[in-house]
Order: structure tokens, then C-alpha cells, then sequence
């Protein structure tokens, strides 16, 4: 299918019965702003007074590829090999996670509590980066270090922390194994958004994700679903100073299990958040 005609309302147009019946009215209009944004430059104001703006067959060629991705499930994200995270430009690829709204709340609510001027903070299983490079854009005296268990993941953050004009400390690390990069009281907090999805939650979920984004950082065996806060909050008793703090993402399921391993770990000061939507999303304990 073509586009009708080669104005910039003929594209909207295009996008919105494209996707017809597969997103909203108001996902549609995201969509249409975002690709329009992406691909010509223009701010949604511009794009409203633009409407007769003429394009080039190859312009428009680039709004039918993505519309061909989208259709067969590929998230926008994807597609434009981008996304916003706290206001600040991310990539991603199919190697990381789309950085969710939840974990922005994550962030926040670590700078809230952060009271020193130049914190030592470790984000475990960074994937895109949007964390440690979130904390130093708005910490630029702090020393913040992030680890992944995969290269992959760790050019992508590479990518990003060049695009972001900040400087972190990457290490590759397999948190499950013995190996140890990091020194005895080094941080002064650790921060993870592990894999926390039950793999018996697969049925649940859109097949844009399941189909696209890594399982890897996803997903977790039902058996032991606390694996990965297990083994961070172990190693952070070793990681992080006396009086350190410990922020993790959770399963909305999951909040009461982490609260109570915390406890038995001996963290002290454990508080369980809800994120925007209600739901049991954060958890922060003090060592």
C-alpha cells in the first residue's frame, strides 16, 4: 500500500489506517508523532502548522518500511533504534530492554534519598545504560559504575553513555558467578532491575515483547524466582558501606518475598513502593 499523497498529512493518514485495529486512537497519534519527529525533524507544534509539507519519495519510503516493522509486531522503539528515559535520548536494539516508565520512578526515587555530594553508586544488569547514565547526568560529581552479564548489552550502554556526553565504569559481569571486580565498601548504593518475569507469565504477555525484546533480561525460573535479588543482595553486603542503600525493581507479585529475604539478610530500614499505577514496583533497604 502507498501513501496517497506526498504531504505530510498524507503520512498521518497512512500511519493511522496501518495501524488500525492494532493500537488505540491514542497509541496511533503517538506513533504518528514520534516517526514524524524521528524521521523529518519536526516538533509536534511544527508538525501541526506543516500539514501540506511536501515529502520526497524517499522520505516517504521511510514511514512505509516502519509502518511493514510495526505491523509485524516490532516495537517503535525498535524500529527507530531509540527512546526516551528521564528526559534524556537512549538507542536500543533487540540486545536490550525499552527502558519502562517504572524504572524512571526507580531512578527518582534513588536521587530523592541520595543526601552526598559525589555518591559511589553500582547499577547491576545495566542493558541500555539508562540508569548509571541517568544518575551521572544528574549526579556529575558521583562515581558511577554499571555492569552486564553480555558485550552486546555493554556496547549498546557504550553507545549511549557517548550520546549522553557522560563517563561510567562498565564491567561484564555474571552476577550469579564468583567473580568479583569490585573492592570491599566500595559503593555507597547498588541499584537492579534484574530479570523478575516468571517464565509462567509468558502467556500473559504481548507478543510485541515476547517476540522482540531479550528473555534474558526478562525472564526468571518459577522455581526460584528471588535468584537474582538473592545473589545482588548477598554480594552488595560485601559491595556497599556500612549504612549503604539497596534499590531494586520487583515483580508486583514479588514485593512482600523480597521484603522478607531482605529481612532475613539483615537489612535494615526496608520500604516497599508502589509505582504510579499502584502497584508493589520498588523496594529500598539500608546494610
Amino acid at each position: 500500500m502507498k501513501i496517497a499523497d506526498n504531504t505530510l498529512q498524507g503520512v498521518v493518514n497512512y500511519i493511522d489506517k496501518q495501524l488500525d485495529g492494532q493500537y488505540n486512537k491514542n497509541e496511533i497519534k503517538s506513533v504518528q508523532r514520534q516517526l514524524i519527529e524521528h524521521y523529518y525533524q519536526l516538533s509536534p507544534a511544527r508538525q501541526i502548522v506543516e500539514k501540506e509539507m511536501r515529502l520526497s519519495e524517499s522520505e516517504l519510503l521511510k514511514i512505509i518500511y516502519a509502518m511493514k516493522e510495526m505491523k509485524d509486531g516490532r516495537p517503535l522503539q525498535y524500529v527507530v533504534g531509540d527512546t526516551e528515559f528521564c528526559g534524556r535520548n537512549f538507542k536500543v536494539n533487540k540486545n536490550v530492554l525499552i527502558p519502562r516508565p517504572e524504572t524512571e520512578e526507580l531512578v527518582q526515587w534513588l536521587l530523592e534519598c541520595n543526601e552526598l555530594p559525589n555518591p559511589a553508586i553500582l547499577d547491576v544488569g545495566t542493558g541500555s545504560g539508562c540508569i548509571p547514565i541517568t544518575l551521572k547526568s544528574e549526579l556529575p560529581e558521583g562515581k558511577i559504575s554499571a555492569c552486564d552479564v553480555s558485550m552486546n548489552v555493554l556496547k549498546v550502554a557504550l553507545s549511549n553513555e557517548k550520546l549522553n556526553q557522560v563517563e561510567i565504569d562498565w564491567y561484564i559481569l555474571d552476577v550469579l558467578s564468583s567473580n568479583q571486580p569490585f573492592k570491599e565498601n566500595q559503593f555507597d548504593t547498588v541499584i537492579s532491575n534484574p530479570p523478575y518475569v516468571l517464565k509462567s507469565e509468558m502467556a500473559t504477555m504481548d507478543a510485541n515483547v515476547l517476540e522482540n525484546e531479550p528473555h534474558l533480561a526478562l525472564f526468571v525460573d518459577d522455581e526460584d524466582p528471588l535468584v537474582f535479588y538473592r545473589a545482588i543482595a548477598e554480594r552488595s553486603q560485601f559491595w556497599m558501606k556500612p549504612g549503604g542503600n539497596l534499590f531494586f525493581e520487583i515483580n508486583e507479585k514479588q514485593g512482600q518475598a523480597v521484603v522478607d529475604l531482605l529481612t532475613e539478610m539483615e537489612y535494615k530500614n526496608i520500604e516497599l513502593r508502589k509505582d504510579l499505577s499502584g502497584k508493589d514496583r520498588m523496594v529500598r533497604a539500608t546494610l
